[in-house]
């Protein structure tokens, strides 16, 4: 993962717009744990494309797997927005709405 890191970056040093490159970063500092990082590199790939599902959607999972829940909520209602059909992101919604309402 470090040799991947280092060409991705190198990537955006070659194309500042590499919503690829953006998304490769972030997967990368997710899978790390590193949440603050990944978060960051997510938003840039949304800056790229604001369009993009799947960045919302990782988006949302770092939100979730930082519990903050309101936004990771948002997000993936955001990227459910972009691609409506996309079940497992409505699950996630669900299931996360569910868990809010019995904290209530």
């Amino acid at each position: 993962l470090n040799k991947a890191l280092v060409y991705l970056k190198d990537a955006i040093l070659i194309n500042q717009d590499s919503h690829e490159a953006y998304m490769g970063i972030g997967h990368i500092y997710r899978l790390r744990e590193l949440y603050e990082e990944a978060q960051e590199y997510y938003k840039k790939a949304i800056d790229c494309n604001k369009y993009s599902s799947s960045a919302y959607n990782y988006l949302g999972d770092v939100f979730y797997k930082t519990k903050r829940y309101k936004k990771a909520i948002k997000a993936w209602e955001r990227a459910l927005s972009y691609d409506p059909g996309r079940m497992l992101i409505k699950k996630n919604i669900e299931k996360l709405k569910k868990m809010i309402d019995k904290r209530s």
